[in-house]
Formats: structure tokens, C-alpha cells, sequence
């Protein structure tokens, strides 16, 4: 064999090994970008969620402070929405987990806890 078909062949077998890690390169990179718009989507919904305790809260302060009488009625279109939103959580929580014990991501650190929900306490 000669000189030109060994050097031929190493630049074939290292254009394979590149092509190979480029390949594995854009897996991470995709795996990375889905699991960054799953975490957008979690931190949406929790955003959602807090906003709509505020507005809750800030409905039963004026309540009391003008003196009206309580009523559950007024609560339980927001409530019902906070159970379906707690739900969605729980969910993308959920998703986020399969996708590390899939592997998408060697970091265990960043699995999230699915927590209780707050509305069924």
C-alpha cells in the first residue's frame, strides 16, 4: 500500500470520527434545546400560577377591607383554573423527569420534585 492510499484512508477514517462526533454534537444540542423550551413552558405556567393566587389575594383584601361578606362562589371559576393549571405542572414536571431518565441530560441535579398540589390541601 502506499503512502497516498494510507494517507487517503487516515483522512477517510477522520472525516468518519468527525462526522460522527458532529452528528452527536447536534443530538445533545437538539436534546438541549427541547428540554429549554419545556423548562420555559414549566416556568410559564408557574408564573401563571402565582398571578393568579395575586389576583385572589388581592380580591379577598378588598373583600375584607370594604366589609362584604365572603363568598366561595366568587373563588371557584379561579380555583378550578389553578386545578388545571396545577395539573399542566405536574405534567410538564413530569416530562422534564422522563427526559433526564432518558438520558437527555447527564446532570441529575436538575430534575425537578413534583410537589403537592396547593390547591388540594
Amino acid at each position: 500500500m502506499s503512502f497516498l492510499d494510507r494517507l487517503s484512508d487516515s483522512i477517510r477514517e477522520g472525516v468518519g470520527e468527525l462526522e460522527k462526533k458532529a452528528q452527536e454534537l447536534r443530538e445533545g444540542v437538539n436534546q438541549e434545546l427541547a428540554m429549554h423550551k419545556i423548562r420555559k413552558r414549566l416556568q410559564s405556567l408557574q408564573n401563571e400560577q402565582a398571578e393568579t393566587w395575586r389576583a385572589m389575594g388581592q380580591h379577598l383584601a378588598r373583600t375584607l377591607t370594604e366589609g362584604t361578606a365572603f363568598r366561595s362562589e366568587d373563588y371557584a371559576e379561579q380555583m378550578e383554573y389553578l386545578k388545571a393549571l396545577s395539573e399542566r405542572i405536574r405534567n410538564t414536571e413530569s416530562e422534564i423527569n422522563a427526559l433526564y431518565e432518558d438520558g437527555a441530560n447527564d446532570t441529575e441535579t436538575d430534575e425537578v420534585v413534583v410537589e403537592k398540589d396547593r390547591t388540594e390541601d
